[in-house]
C-alpha cells in the first residue's frame, strides 16, 4: 500500500502539471537564461505572479440548441475576466461588452433564456442565446437584500439571500408562486448545502420537486486565536478549526393552493456509527434514490450507499478500505442508468473507473491500468466514457475513449502536456478540454468527436510570457 501511495503522489504530482511545470520553468530560465531573450531576467520580474501569466480561460457553459459555448477569458492581458460565447459549429467567437447593464452571475437555460442576478434581484432574461442581452422579462425577486448563487431546474428558482435558500416558481410571463423559504436558519454555527435535486420522482400530482440538502453544526469546533504580526501592533483574529455535525436531509416541495407552496422534510443518517463526508450525491434518473459516495474522516473507510426515497431507507452497496488514505480525483460517482452507477476507485493500486449495480452487484472496471484516470466525462445516451490519463508516461496527460462495457480504450489526443476539465457537450459530438505544457498556459480545446479533430479555442496568453524565449527542464 506504501508503494500504491509512492505511484500515486508521482502522478498526482505530474497530473498538477502546469504548476510545477512552470515552477521549474521559471527556475531553470533564471538559473540558465537564453542568449536570445530581449527581456532581462530578474526575481523581480519571474514573480510578477498574474502579470505574466493572467487568468486563464474557464468554460461555463454549453448550449447546443445555440451550437455556442460560453467561456470567460482575458484577451487583453489586464487580469480581467471577460465574457464570451464561442459557435463550435461556425468558429465564430463574440466577446460581451462590459458597458450597459451587465449580470453579476447568470445561468443559461436549455432553451436559450437565462437566469440572472441585476443589481442583486433575480430576473429571466428571455431569448438570451440570440439576443445576447440581459433583459429584466421576468422579475423573480425584489428586495432591499441582495440574491445570489442562483440554481434552476424545470421551471423552478433556486437562490439565496443572507445565506438561506429561497425558492419561487415562474411561467413564461410572470413569477407565479409565492416565495418558499427553504432554510432560514442560516448562522455562524449553522450552515447549508443544496447537493442534488430531482423533477422525476413525484409520488402523486401535488409533489413538485425533490431537494438532497445537508446541514452542518459548526457548534463543536473549537474556536482558536490566532496572531496576525503584520501590523505595527499584533492583532487576533478567531477562527473555528474541528469536524462539523453532519445531517442530511431530503426536502419535497408541493403544491399549497394555486400559487403558494410548502416542503416536506425527512431526516436520514447512515446506517453505522462512524462518521462520514459525503462526496458525491446525486439522484438517479428517474429520481427513485439517491447514490451517497462516502469517507470516514479519518479517510481510511470509503463506502456507497442508496437511499431509497419510497421506503425512506439507507443501505450499503459497497465499501473499501485503506490502511493510508484514500485520495479524491475529478471522477464524480453518477448514474449511467436508473440502477447502475460508474465511479473511481484505487482498489487495484491505481485510481481507475468502475461501475456497479445499486443493488451492490455487478462490480467492474471500466477504463484502467497501470495508470491514474485523472477526469471523466460520460455519455450514457452514447454508451462512451472519455477520461484523461497518464498511460504512455507518469508525466503526460491524453485524453482516451472506452465504452461502459469496458471494451479496449482509444487514445483520442497527442498534443504533449496536460489535459485538464472535461466537458462533454449535451449531444455527445463534442468534447471540451484546457489544455497546457511547460511553456504555454492552459487553452480551452475542442475536440470533435466523429472527426476526431481537435481545435485550440482560445489564444489568450500574455506576450509578457509568450514573449519569453523559456528553457524546457
Amino acid at each position: 500500500m506504501k508503494e500504491k501511495k509512492l505511484r500515486n503522489f508521482i502522478t498526482n504530482t505530474a497530473g498538477n502539471f502546469y504548476g510545477i511545470a512552470l515552477t521549474a520553468a521559471f527556475i531553470f530560465l533564471f538559473m540558465f537564461p537564453s542568449s536570445q531573450q530581449a527581456q532581462q531576467v530578474t526575481l523581480e520580474y519571474i514573480f510578477q505572479d498574474t502579470n505574466i501569466v493572467n487568468p486563464r480561460p474557464t468554460l461555463k457553459y454549453i448550449n447546443p440548441l445555440s451550437s455556442k459555448i460560453y467561456y470567460y477569458g482575458d484577451d487583453d492581458y489586464d487580469g480581467m475576466l471577460s465574457l464570451f460565447d464561442y459557435n463550435y459549429n461556425t468558429g465564430e467567437t463574440f466577446k460581451y461588452s462590459d458597458t450597459g447593464e451587465t449580470a453579476s452571475e447568470f445561468i443559461l437555460l436549455p432553451n436559450g433564456d437565462a437566469v440572472t442576478i441585476l443589481k442583486g434581484d433575480v430576473y429571466i432574461t428571455k431569448n438570451f442565446a440570440a439576443a445576447r442581452q440581459y433583459t429584466r422579462d421576468i422579475r423573480i425577486t425584489e428586495t432591499d437584500e441582495y440574491e445570489y448563487s442562483p440554481l434552476t431546474i424545470s421551471n423552478f428558482v433556486i437562490y439565496r439571500r443572507a445565506g438561506n435558500y429561497y425558492l419561487r416558481r415562474y411561467n413564461d410571463s410572470a413569477s407565479s408562486s409565492k416565495e418558499l423559504a427553504l432554510i432560514s436558519d442560516e448562522s455562524d454555527s449553522l450552515s447549508f448545502q443544496i447537493m442534488d435535486m430531482t423533477d422525476k420522482y413525484k409520488g402523486d400530482p401535488n409533489s413538485l420537486l425533490r431537494l438532497f440538502i445537508v446541514k452542518y453544526d459548526n457548534s463543536p469546533k473549537r474556536e482558536l486565536l490566532i496572531p496576525d504580526y503584520t501590523e505595527r501592533f499584533v492583532t487576533a483574529e478567531k477562527i473555528r478549526r474541528g469536524i462539523s455535525r453532519v445531517t442530511m436531509y431530503e426536502y419535497e416541495v408541493r403544491h399549497a393552493g394555486r400559487d403558494s407552496l410548502y416542503t416536506i422534510i425527512n431526516e436520514f443518517a447512515y446506517p453505522d456509527s462512524l462518521r462520514y463526508s459525503t462526496s458525491y450525491a446525486e439522484y438517479s434518473p428517474e429520481g427513485t434514490s439517491i447514490i451517497l459516495d462516502a469517507e470516514s474522516m479519518d479517510r481510511h473507510n470509503r463506502k456507497i450507499f442508496k437511499y431509497d426515497i419510497a421506503s425512506r431507507k439507507v443501505t450499503e452497496i459497497y465499501s473499501e478500505s485503506d490502511t493510508a488514505w484514500f485520495e479524491k480525483h475529478s471522477n464524480h460517482t453518477s448514474f449511467i442508468s436508473n440502477d447502475e452507477i460508474i465511479f473511481e476507485s484505487e482498489i487495484s493500486g491505481f485510481n481507475n473507473l468502475h461501475k456497479l449495480k445499486i443493488d451492490g452487484t455487478g462490480f467492474q472496471q471500466v477504463a484502467g491500468g497501470s495508470f491514474t484516470i485523472l477526469e471523466s466525462a460520460v455519455d450514457t445516451k452514447n454508451g462512451k466514457v472519455y477520461y484523461s490519463a497518464n498511460a504512455e508516461h507518469p508525466y503526460e496527460y491524453f485524453i482516451y475513449e472506452t465504452d461502459l462495457s469496458g471494451s479496449p480504450s482509444k487514445q483520442l489526443t497527442t498534443e504533449q502536456g496536460d489535459v485538464s476539465e472535461l466537458k462533454l457537450s449535451p449531444d455527445g459530438s463534442r468534447l471540451f478540454y484546457s489544455q497546457s505544457y511547460f511553456t504555454k498556459p492552459n487553452e480551452l480545446h475542442m475536440l470533435d468527436i466523429s472527426s476526431g479533430v481537435s481545435t485550440q479555442v482560445t489564444n489568450t496568453i500574455s506576450p509578457k510570457f509568450s514573449g519569453m524565449n523559456w528553457n524546457i527542464p
